[in-house]
């Protein structure tokens, strides 16, 4: 039913997304009967990877990847299976890489930031699934001229660039060669759902399990097309 009704909101090709959700299974070489929540989370970023992957990267433009990006609702549910903190810095953690597009999550305490930076030619979206986001945002010609590094997180003037706040539910867009500054300002935990169609980041604020704050939880991983790779939750 919920794949009936994914299918409904897109291209109606029922039969292809049920054939489809069949090769997601089989591709886990598992006994146990699927969880749904990965099945239709894993279609809908599949059908993201579709619809980028047929042109290289430079050709898709700003407005086509927004336009994409807000079509993709992954449920709370499937997120928080790779979700964790850290006290001592923000905590990323991956959902699915391609050659092109690379899918996370971030855990945010209070106060925590990731400094000023740009990802070069990258395009980025940022979805906020929890909390209060301050995003500040430069232009192309600021960032040479504040020396705005790439995907280091030295401090930076905070003063710089255009400030706003989104809350749960809210997007925000980065634009190739755009610097951007993600603050925690609240007393909340923040958490941030991230699309990066480009190269993949590069810091090592990663986790090195997806559940490492349940070590009896298995993970399991499975090939994608274009040398994809998922880390799916075992529930």
């Amino acid at each position: 039913a919920k794949i009936a009704s994914y299918a409904a909101l897109h291209d109606k090709r029922l039969h292809y997304w049920l054939n489809q959700a069949e090769q997601i299974m089989l591709k886990t070489q598992r006994n146990e009967t699927m969880p749904c929540e990965i099945v239709t989370n894993t279609l809908k970023l599949e059908n993201l990877v579709n619809q980028l992957s047929g042109a290289p990267p430079e050709a898709v433009n700003y407005e086509k990847f927004c336009d994409l990006v807000r079509q993709v609702s992954l449920t709370r549910e499937f997120i928080e299976h790779y979700l964790s903190f850290d006290d001592s810095d923000f905590r990323r953690a991956l959902i699915l890489q391609t050659w092109s597009l690379t899918v996370y999550v971030i855990g945010w305490q209070p106060g925590q930031t990731s400094g000023m930076h740009h990802h070069g030619n990258s395009l980025d979206a940022i979805y906020v699934v929890e909390g209060e986001m301050t995003h500040r945002l430069l232009l192309p010609e600021e960032c040479q001229a504040e020396q705005v590094p790439y995907e280091t997180h030295p401090a930076q003037d905070k003063d710089k660039g255009v400030v706003e706040k989104i809350t749960a539910g809210g997007f925000t867009f980065v634009n190739r060669r755009h610097g951007h500054q993600i603050t925690n300002l609240s007393d909340k935990k923040l958490v941030t759902l991230h699309f990066r169609f480009g190269v993949a980041p590069e810091d090592d604020r990663w986790t090195e399990n997806p559940n490492k704050d349940d070590p009896n939880r298995r993970i399991f991983r499975w090939e994608h097309l274009e040398q994809c790779r998922v880390t799916l939750p075992s529930l």
